[in-house]
């Protein structure tokens, strides 16, 4: 539960910047949103997995901690990573970006659910550090090709 809580506020930024950028908030707010939202899941679960020891100890109950075999959180980490590619598509829908975007956030999001699903075929440290990599890597290049591919409006 506190991972979807605490996506909330993570991915309040892109609502608070877009608004600033333009005077308010429509579809293409919703959609960075969207995108910043779903990205924290397979970022944190990763996290989680790698430190569920530490988080044990300290009596937190991360999703790891309690279900210490994993397979519910590279079940989650898998399912949000196939989320993330249609929602990392509705900029191209919107005309927030362009083709080029489209392909780039396709082959990224497709990259980050391979690692998610390595994970859950091996649940081990070095496969989340991977799944933590690729999200560390996708959300900067989705939102670069974003603004790099930008179509006038």
């Amino acid at each position: 539960m506190c991972t979807t809580v605490g996506a909330l506020p993570g991915a309040l930024p892109a609502l608070i910047g877009y608004a600033a950028a333009s005077a308010g908030l429509d579809a293409k707010a919703l959609a960075l949103f969207l995108i910043m939202f779903i990205w924290q899941f397979p970022h944190f679960y990763a996290i989680a997995w790698m430190y569920r020891e530490d988080y044990a100890r300290g009596g937190i109950r991360m999703l790891p901690v309690i279900e210490p075999d994993g397979e519910s959180t590279a079940r989650r980490i898998v399912v949000c990573s196939v989320l993330l590619i249609p929602i990392s598509l509705v900029p191209r829908v919107l005309g927030m970006a362009g083709s080029t975007y489209a392909a780039a956030a396709i082959a990224a999001g497709l990259a980050l659910l391979y690692f998610g699903v390595r994970l859950g075929r091996e649940r081990s440290l070095a496969r989340a550090r991977h799944v933590l990599l690729a999200s560390v890597l996708y959300l900067p290049a989705v939102l670069a090709l974003m603004v790099l591919d930008h179509r006038s409006l």
